[in-house]
């Protein structure tokens, strides 16, 4: 089976990211938005590493060659199969011959399509192997699955940073994309120049010798120059994600111990979720 791309804007693929080349200066990558790509990809029976398509507030538009399932994951996004709009976080069955289109819509920003057999990018389009089922078909969960409660996207409007001296808010403006994210706000003195370069990872808090404080995304830099605030905890990432011009942020200082704490918590919740859901497709 394949996938034709009929339109696409703002879109990649995407997988697990790369791993131990910070320090010839490439960047991580991978999902932004790292629990929803893995929880697409659950959906279809894949695991950690397949790849999935990052769709940032935008329209994707793809012709089935052939039957296949696909799940789509995140924020801001709607999924169609030949018009028809599908639920969300469910399998959705797609025959041979159907439109499947991703538009924007609802809170959030990035979402994640992933296929039954997983994705290989090659020219012409894109390969996949599939089980043959009707068209508009949804295999979808009892109403009082974990995925029917768990809030989508995860909205965490209040971000802990590790290393943070006061609390701030700051505006999100719309210069936002996988390098880094510029916010705007009046909380701190500007400096007058930038630093000495530095490691920075992605989540590092940078104040610019203008009016912006950037928050650098998974694409980002290795190294960077400005003031840095601080980091975000790790918990709190995927959240950066789902973040839309101009919405309102607070950034609350936490100790590393209690970053540590948010981060065990919340791997405890995913983990939950995606163990529920892998017993559910067996």
């Amino acid at each position: 089976m394949r996938l034709r791309v009929l339109s696409a804007y703002g879109c990649r693929f995407v997988g697990q990211g790369l791993t131990g080349y910070r320090k010839f200066g490439v960047p991580t990558g991978g999902p932004f938005d790292t629990f929803s790509y893995r929880l697409a990809v659950g959906l279809v029976g894949g695991g950690s590493g397949d790849v999935a398509i990052e769709i940032a507030h935008s329209t994707l538009t793809l012709l089935a060659e052939g039957p296949g399932v696909v799940s789509l994951v995140g924020g801001g996004h709607f999924i169609e199969v030949n018009g028809v709009n599908q639920p969300p976080r469910v399998r959705v069955a797609v025959a041979s011959g159907s439109e499947v289109r991703v538009r924007p819509g609802g809170p959030g920003c990035r979402a994640y399509l992933a296929v039954l057999g997983g994705l290989t990018a090659r020219e012409g389009g894109v390969p996949l192997a599939s089980e043959a089922l009707e068209s508009g078909h949804v295999v979808s969960f009892h109403a009082d699955c974990r995925l029917a409660q768990t809030p989508w996207p995860v909205e965490c409007k209040s971000i802990r940073v590790v290393g943070l001296e006061k609390p701030f808010q700051a505006t999100v403006t719309p210069h936002l994309n996988r390098v880094g994210i510029r916010l705007k706000t009046d909380a701190f003195a500007l400096p007058t120049e930038e630093g000495e370069s530095r490691p920075v990872v992605a989540g590092t808090i940078q104040l610019t010798p203008g009016d912006d404080v950037i928050v650098h995304g998974p694409d980002g830099p290795t190294v960077g120059g400005y003031h840095t605030l601080g980091v975000v905890a790790t918990a709190d990432l995927d959240a950066l994600a789902q973040w839309c011009a101009g919405e309102l942020v607070s950034f609350v200082p936490v100790d590393r111990d209690e970053a540590r704490f948010a981060l065990t918590i919340r791997r405890s919740e995913e983990d939950q979720v995606l163990n529920w859901l892998s017993a559910s497709l067996r």
